[in-house]
């Protein structure tokens, strides 16, 4: 399912454990997504890349969108958002992960 990126700025609301097939899906589909969506629908899915959280992803959607065509001119500024949000979460897990995972073990 699939969550508007003006309702949270989440890629797909999946497991995260699938993102990664999601974003592939994505990066396949692109043309039809462009075509069919317009530049309002390629801007939608690009504001909800803002959920990836891993640092290959974010590699790869800065690599996807270099290339002149995949770039929509009118999503430079969502782009920018969701690399910037894309960034912060992955510092945010690097520096969260262990303190959390020590506070679940303390509490089996």
């Amino acid at each position: 399912r699939w969550i508007s990126a003006k309702g949270g700025k989440r890629f797909p609301d999946i497991n995260p454990a699938t993102q990664g097939e999601a974003w592939r899906l994505v990066r396949e589909r692109w043309p039809s997504i462009r075509e069919k969506g317009g530049s309002k629908g390629a801007t939608r899915v690009i504001e909800g890349l803002a959920g990836l959280s891993k640092p290959e992803w974010l590699a790869e959607v800065q690599a996807f969108f270099a290339d002149p065509a995949n770039q929509v001119p009118s999503a430079a500024r969502a782009l920018a958002q969701s690399l910037e949000a894309m960034e912060l979460g992955i510092r945010l897990r690097e520096k969260q992960a262990e303190p959390f995972a020590g506070w679940l073990r303390a509490r089996k």
